[in-house]
């Protein structure tokens, strides 16, 4: 009797001394963490402010080097994805090659947030803050409009955030001061992780073969969420007499996947794309129908650009949402484990070792016993 509670008394002291040094671990993680939070400087992230950064940065460009910017758009629920984001950028493209990063965000992310995301990466980050209002052409309220939408996706709590987003993508990214100057952009979302290493300035690769529009993935949308979106592009057409490039060979439904996507801002600003792009805009089905930004944007290429200035980027990897372009068909094991995030190595750190306290135990009992 006096044996089995020896034995128990210094189980639990095992893992009494376990637990505590877990948390020991843990505490000294967190005032170290926060003591570089503190000694990190906040900067001056109003637009104007970042905007006059951003010009010098461009104004003392290196020769040769393509004027390209990465940027991404986001807003406060889901800013915290952009950690890892950036960390994906930085490991696998822009340590190597060092072009601006440009975030635009809407919602109240603060000054810390932003200030944090430049700490950990090794990217200069520039900022802009965006209102999404009403649009001028809308009759109703936007929360009116997205009412009656068919489309299953995305979940229909994110509208009419959703809907703004895709326009701002779709039209409104081009005329942006920040990007006035800047010939190139790479855009990613803020769950666009890139997977493995560039090894070369895709920038370059694009302005040296005369390339206008870069695309990974090409897929088929579902038609609930084009709805009177060719009928409208079709009008538009004829009454403009507009000959397709390569629009009518293009299969219905099918669009560039342009969570990542590189191009060419002369392109967007062209008068006859910017044309096209206001009257589809201001058809409203970007609200009444949930029109994405993906279908608009790929309609425009196929219309106005020609199929050797459009090139695949099959071999980039990258994860998004439910896609893993560049993966093919299926994923090794070691490549899902690198979609594991730098910042969550702690968390994972801490559960392998309190499972491995938990199975010490177990296994000291057996023996015991």
């Amino acid at each position: 009797m006096l044996n089995t509670l020896l034995l128990r008394r210094s189980r639990s002291r095992s893992f009494l001394l376990i637990t505590a040094l877990v948390i020991c671990i843990l505490t000294v993680t967190l005032i170290v963490r926060t003591q570089m939070r503190q000694k990190s400087v906040l900067r001056d992230f109003r637009n104007d402010q970042q905007l006059k950064e951003f010009q010098r940065v461009v104004s003392t460009w290196p020769n040769g080097k393509p004027k390209a910017v990465i940027y991404f758009l986001t807003y406060e629920a889901s800013f915290w994805r952009m950690k890892v984001a950036v960390r994906h950028l930085d490991t696998y493209f822009n340590q190597n090659f060092q072009y601006p990063v440009v975030v635009f965000y809407e919602g109240n992310v603060t000054d810390r947030d932003l200030t944090d995301l430049t700490d950990i990466s090794t990217s200069r980050i520039f900022f802009q803050k965006i209102h999404f209002n009403q649009p001028y052409y809308l009759n109703v309220s936007v929360e009116e409009a997205v009412k009656d939408i068919t489309c299953p996706k995305p979940d229909r709590s994110r509208f009419p955030g959703y809907n703004h987003m895709s326009r701002f993508h779709a039209r409104l990214v081009a005329q942006q001061p920040i990007l006035a100057n800047i010939t190139w952009y790479f855009r990613l979302d803020d769950d666009s992780l890139l997977q493995d290493y560039i090894t070369y300035d895709i920038f370059r690769f694009m302005q040296d073969n005369h390339y206008t529009y870069g695309y990974n993935l090409v897929f088929f949308d579902n038609p609930l969420c084009l709805t009177y979106l060719k009928e409208n592009i079709t009008h538009y057409l004829k009454v403009n007499s507009i000959e397709p490039k390569e629009y009518s060979d293009w299969p219905d439904g099918g669009i560039f996947y342009n969570n990542f996507e590189v191009s060419r801002f002369d392109f967007w600003r062209r008068p006859d794309v910017v044309r096209f792009l206001k009257f589809i805009d201001e058809s409203g089905g970007i609200y009444h129908y949930r029109w994405g930004d993906a279908p608009i944007k790929s309609a425009a290429v196929l219309i106005f650009l020609p199929r050797q200035q459009l090139y695949h980027f099959r071999k980039i990897k990258y994860y998004h949402g439910p896609w893993y372009p560049g993966f093919g068909e299926t994923i090794t094991l070691f490549e899902a484990i690198k979609w594991i995030s730098v910042g969550s190595l702690s968390t994972c750190l801490v559960l392998v070792i309190l499972l491995c306290c938990y199975l010490y135990l177990r296994i000291r009992n057996k023996i015991i016993s």
